[in-house]
């Protein structure tokens, strides 16, 4: 039996509306009193390429990703080879390594990155 308490959710706005589609559809499967697990009490949103959030907002969280894994992260970018180079670039000229790179990088630290995500809970994300 599997009762996860936390769900990630892909939430910027790509131009082909993929990312908000699915959004959609894991938001009003959550809204069905049949697929609610009543132990995912947490959401937490994340952005692609396609968008930043505002680091000043009191629902950001931001966690330190280890360099090693960031390595990994750059890689998964990388081998996601239907998207290199972006078939719709936006007005984002740079391919999404180097997006991923400049917001993920500490401005004051080499070699140390973050992610961050917008914490949500439960009620508040199916409202």
């Amino acid at each position: 039996n599997f009762d996860p308490t936390m769900l990630f959710v892909c939430s910027d706005k790509d131009p082909n509306h993929t990312h908000d589609k699915c959004y959609n559809i894991i938001k009003n499967t959550l809204k069905s009193p049949n697929t609610l697990n009543k132990s995912l009490t947490h959401i937490f949103q994340y952005m692609g390429a396609w968008g930043q959030f505002n680091p000043q907002d009191k629902n950001i969280i931001r966690v330190n990703i280890p360099f090693d894994q960031y390595l990994n992260k750059i890689l998964a970018i990388k081998l996601h080879i239907s998207q290199d180079p972006p078939p719709v670039p936006g007005t984002d000229p740079r391919d999404f390594t180097e997006r991923a790179i400049a917001y993920n990088k500490c401005p004051n630290e080499p070699n140390r990155y973050y992610e961050y995500f917008k914490y949500t809970n439960i009620d508040s994300f199916v409202a």
